[in-house]
């Protein structure tokens, strides 16, 4: 049922952690094409309803895990791209409510990676 908003959650969580078994069993090229799926989906969610913090969340989510990805796999400019994605929803949501600290240290994880990308010397 495509337009069952918590099924197709849970099916973007379920590609999520398959990617997550991958990336830990040193698979990154596998790793990759499930976080895709759970963003492909997660995408969708949040254009339906922008609105929704969590649906906005789980799409940073998705761009953490990709650049994660991208990035072991030496591909750094794509890895910046998919961090860069996932800081501006984080930041977003971290100003809609200042209170919600796991989203401010969302934020905060998103410009740690970026900066840790930068020091590399392997992007601009």
């Amino acid at each position: 049922d495509p337009g069952n908003s918590q099924w197709q959650r849970d099916l973007s969580v379920s590609h999520e952690r398959i990617g997550d078994v991958r990336l830990g069993k040193g698979d990154v090229a596998g790793a990759l094409a499930p976080c895709e799926a759970s963003l492909a989906i997660r995408s969708q969610l949040a254009e339906r309803d922008p609105g929704n913090g969590q649906w906005q969340h789980d799409l940073s989510v998705s761009y953490a895990k990709i650049g994660e990805a991208l990035s072991r796999q030496g591909n750094n400019e794509r890895a910046v791209a998919a961090y860069e994605a996932g800081r501006a929803i984080s930041q977003g949501l971290s100003e809609r409510d200042p209170s919600n600290a796991p989203w401010r240290a969302d934020a905060t994880w998103f410009q740690e990676r970026l900066r840790a990308l930068q020091l590399s010397g392997k992007v601009p």
